[in-house]
């Protein structure tokens, strides 16, 4: 059986490597931005209030989001390459 092809993993791991270790930082200000956006208009889709909770939902998944985007990031940078 032939080996499955993984050119999507490839150029991820090609676009993070070739990425500059300032840009991360942006990319993680996206990622914040992104996930903050998506958390807020889910809530709202649901039809709950944002301001109903008592725990700011969408900036706590929207920075711990981010977080996880940049150490998976900074993984794949610091990898071993082969």
């Amino acid at each position: 059986m032939p080996e499955p092809d993984n050119s999507f993993r490839k150029i991820v791991y090609h676009f993070i490597d070739e990425l500059a270790w300032p840009h991360l930082g942006a990319l993680g200000l996206v990622s914040f931005f992104f996930f903050f956006a998506a958390t807020n208009g889910l809530l709202k889709l649901t039809g709950r209030d944002i301001s109903s909770f008592d725990f700011p939902v969408g900036p706590v998944i929207g920075i711990s989001s981010a977080l996880a985007v940049i150490v998976l990031c900074a993984a794949i940078k610091l990898r071993p390459k082969s």
